[in-house]
């Protein structure tokens, strides 16, 4: 799987300084090159931006081989060194613009969790939740994830979140008084 190919990467410390470094990678891992005018070229870029996401949640929560950061600096600072060792991924399509699919820098994204103060015991709601980033910190069993795409439904899915919906963002929201927070990108549109 190339999302757990570039995760374990990271988490080992991998730096990509261009997106062509990273999809060459790719190719390697897939055994062919992927042509650059196709659509596969953005579903490596989503790969590494899964891959991102899942590592993040590794270098806040810990694992058998990484400690549980001691404070909120701490885990920030391994969020900005995760980020400096992304390739800036810039492909559009015609989908994700259609979708206003913009990802929150990880960094950020922990920082907003934070500043709303969301824990283990915090109820939340994600209208446009993409790959779940602005929920790393949130426990899966008191999360509503609502995402309109089908391939980040997908990745979302694998978290196990309480709710997961695919609706207009503009046009539904749960039940008023049944979460503590909402979380979200602004609006881009």
């Amino acid at each position: 799987n190339l999302v757990q190919h570039f995760e374990a990467q990271f988490l080992e410390g991998t730096q990509y300084r261009t997106i062509v470094q990273a999809r060459k990678v790719a190719n390697d891992f897939l055994g062919r090159t992927v042509d650059p005018f196709s659509t596969e070229i953005k579903q490596i870029d989503e790969a590494i931006e899964k891959a991102v996401v899942r590592a993040s949640r590794t270098l806040i929560k810990g694992s058998n081989y990484i400690k549980v950061p001691q404070t909120t600096h701490e885990a920030f600072d391994r969020l900005v060194s995760l980020l400096e060792q992304q390739p800036r991924l810039s492909v559009r399509t015609s989908t994700s613009v259609r979708e206003q699919a913009y990802s929150t820098p990880i960094p950020l994204a922990y920082l907003a969790a934070n500043l709303v103060q969301i824990d283990e015991e915090t109820t939340v709601y994600e209208p446009t939740a993409g790959n779940g980033s602005l929920l790393m910190t949130a426990n899966p069993e008191r999360v509503i994830a609502n995402e309109i795409n089908s391939e980040r439904i997908a990745e979302l899915e694998q978290y196990h979140y309480q709710q997961l919906t695919q609706f207009d963002a503009s046009e539904y929201s749960p039940e008023p008084g049944s979460v503590d927070v909402v979380i979200t990108n602004p609006p881009f549109g």
